[in-house]
């Protein structure tokens, strides 16, 4: 007996808009309403987190800029407002100090300035980061501080604070191994900036025309979707999510969004509804069963309270390969719910044979488990009736999620 551990490794960021209703019209450039006019503040990053759209995800009251606003810095003394505070991180610290092939931590920071702070993650093994804050304000005195860690398999390490008191920008900080250099953009450069994303963010949301399938849950094909998304992020790099310009595109985007969700969780509720209640036959060597929607705190998985679990019962001869992400000949398992929600899905680990008693399990040798911990607490719980989509070879198969406990081996 086999128990695999499956974690969240990305997730399709699709909000939980509510009540379904029948899918709309996609919309046409007409649709996208004229931009209101700039505001007199951008505000602060409360409101900004306030309107922080759901299909966003997590990472802070407003998304990370891009490198080259470190390169639009403005000389600034004393008390400023309304603009965007940009840092580089350089650290001289390596994974390891002995093999010579020593690596970079990999990076994160939190930049904490007056009563705000943003917490940014740089890619993996590499010596220098990024973070951006919009919506900043800085007085003669305030702290301006970056707190820097490694993300490590267990946990993070702290490898040390950047700090000091504000006077003007730009400033070098230093600390033993760690190098910082931060700039103030003003926001008539961000108001020049913010020009292209919401252009583009209202190009690409005319364009989109969602049509997903279970076989093929695609935000968009052509990639419009995903432009247009990104065009939203990069604005609201800039001025955050409150800006009535922002948060005049997001309400467009969320149309053909919602028309998205519309499609795909009636196309889940449809196909859940005609599969089996028992166990059936994938493929020569391989049956499943329905699975068990398992909530935080209903059974001792292990699980945070950010996640749930998903107890799908296997019979296989096939031998479960842990490296390639395979369950016994299944592939690329996601699940999919009545609202549309759509979790990709990663075998994490596996534990040989006779059940594991923390799990409170007792499964006979025929049986296999997956347990799906989801990560995307933003996504909530799966909204029944759901269903596991898998791939054998070519070909998608699909099996029901239902709730309480699975269909055990033997049943």
């Amino acid at each position: 007996m086999i128990i695999l551990s499956l974690l969240a490794a990305c997730c399709i960021p699709l909000p939980d808009f509510g009540s379904r209703t029948a899918p709309q019209e996609t919309q046409s450039k007409a649709d996208i309403a004229p931009l209101p006019p700039p505001p007199p503040s951008l505000g602060v990053a409360a409101q900004s987190l306030a309107a922080r759209p759901t299909w966003a995800g997590h990472g802070g009251y407003a998304p990370q800029g891009g490198a080259g606003l470190l390169d639009m810095g403005t000389p600034v003394q004393g008390a400023v407002s309304d603009g965007l505070i940009a840092c580089t991180l350089t650290s001289d610290i390596r994974e390891t100090r002995i093999l010579p092939s020593a690596r970079y931590p990999d990076l994160e920071a939190t930049l904490s300035f007056g009563t705000s702070s943003i917490f940014a993650a740089n890619r993996d093994n590499s010596a220098t980061m990024t973070i951006t804050a919009p919506l900043a304000s800085l007085a003669p005195g305030s702290i301006l501080r970056l707190d820097v860690r490694d993300r490590q398999l267990l946990g993070r390490r702290k490898l040390g604070v950047l700090e000091t008191g504000y006077v003007g920008l730009p400033i070098d900080l230093q600390a033993t191994d760690l190098h910082g250099h931060c700039v103030w953009v003003d926001r008539d450069t961000l108001e020049q900036q913010l020009v292209e994303p919401l252009r583009a963010a209202a190009k690409h949301t005319a364009a989109w025309r969602p049509a997903p399938t279970l076989e093929d849950p695609t935000l968009s094909p052509d990639g419009q979707g995903e432009a247009a998304a990104a065009a939203l992020r990069t604005a609201a790099s800039l001025v955050g999510w409150a800006d009535p310009r922002v948060h005049s595109r997001v309400q467009s985007y969320q149309r053909p969004w919602q028309k998205y969700h519309d499609i795909l969780g009636l196309a889940a509720g449809r196909r859940a509804a005609k599969l089996p209640a028992g166990w059936t036959t994938v493929m020569k060597g391989l049956a499943w069963a329905p699975a068990g929607l398992v909530e935080h705190g209903n059974i001792d998985m292990g699980l945070s309270d950010k996640e749930f679990g998903v107890l799908l019962p296997l019979r296989t001869a096939t031998p479960l390969d842990t490296m390639s992400g395979q369950l016994g000949g299944l592939a690329d398992a996601e699940l999919v719910d009545s609202l549309g929600s759509h979790w990709k899905l990663r075998l994490q680990s596996s534990i040989e044979d006779g059940g594991s008693p923390h799990l409170g399990l007792k499964l006979s040798r025929q049986g296999v488990v997956v347990l799906a911990g989801i990560e995307q607490a933003h996504l909530g719980i799966p909204a029944l009736p759901a269903l596991v989509r898998a791939r054998v070879g070519e070909q998608w198969v699909f099996q029901r999620v239902q709730a309480g406990d699975a269909v055990m081996p033997g049943g």
